[in-house]
Formats: C-alpha cells, sequence, structure tokens
C-alpha cells in the first residue's frame, strides 16, 4: 500500500503542470479541511472536469498512475470534495 508522502509526491511527479497551472485555481480549496494530496485531488478534479472529462474518467486516469491501491484515498478526497463544496461535477 501507498503511504500518503508517496502519494503526495506521485501526484506532483505525474500532474506538476496541471497542478501549478492558475487556471486550475480552485476556489475556496485553501480554506478546506482536506490534506495536501486530497487538495491535489480537487485541483485535478477542477482541470479534468474544465476540459470535459467525466468524474469517472478522471477517477479512471487518477488510479491507472497511482494504481488500484489508492482506490480508498481516492473515496476519501472525493467524500472530503464533497463536503467542502469542491467537487466540480454535478450530483
Amino acid at each position: 500500500m501507498l503511504d500518503l508522502t508517496q502519494i503526495h509526491q506521485a501526484l506532483l511527479d505525474t500532474h506538476q503542470e496541471a497542478l501549478s497551472d492558475p487556471r486550475n485555481s480552485v476556489e475556496g480549496l485553501d480554506f478546506s479541511s482536506c490534506p495536501p494530496h486530497r487538495q491535489h485531488l480537487a485541483t485535478l478534479a477542477a482541470a479534468a472536469s474544465a476540459e470535459g472529462m467525466t468524474a469517472g474518467a478522471w477517477r479512471s486516469a487518477i488510479l491507472e498512475g497511482l494504481g488500484p491501491e489508492a482506490e480508498p484515498l481516492l473515496e476519501s478526497a472525493e467524500s472530503c470534495m464533497r463536503e467542502s463544496g469542491l467537487w466540480p461535477w454535478p450530483t
């Protein structure tokens, strides 16, 4: 199983461009209670949504990059995004 430090670094390594692009800034993210790796996932979700990607396709892309053992993390990140009003897709 990946630890959170590995996941954080893997997200930075594989998605640095999207994470540093100011167009993908998520309003209110700095006030959310989501930890850094979940904030990265929220930024990537916003970028994916803006590009027309579905939530399912975004989940698949993230899991492809991190591996299936990251599925519980992705689920908890999605929950955190929804609770914080950061989920970019209609529910």
